[in-house]
């Protein structure tokens, strides 16, 4: 059984030279990784995105915000804050 055919094959960039090296564009090398990023990680869709247009994407819109209690009864705050940190942690794990 021949090796080569169970291995994934390696894609690396070389600039053009003369040799026997199998040189690929730089453009070649850029759309796998974007191809591999985009199927691989969680958000793959926003970092391919942004691997593309060479910018970072402007999250602060989707950070989660903490949000305070504003109840005057002592026991009744307590209990709604808890209720707002939960929210708070949930949203903080699952939003990045």
């Amino acid at each position: 059984m021949n090796r080569k055919t169970n291995e994934s094959k390696e894609v690396k960039f070389y600039p053009h030279s003369s040799g026997q090296q199998q040189s690929m564009t730089f453009d070649t090398v850029k759309d796998r990784i974007i191809q591999y990023v985009q199927k691989t990680y969680r958000h793959g869709l926003d970092i391919a995105k942004s691997l593309r247009d060479e910018q970072k994407k402007d999250l602060t819109g989707e950070k989660p915000t903490r949000v305070v209690s504003m109840a005057t009864d002592k026991d009744t705050k307590v209990i709604e804050q808890e209720g707002h940190n939960i929210e708070y942690l949930y949203l903080n794990t699952t939003s990045v």
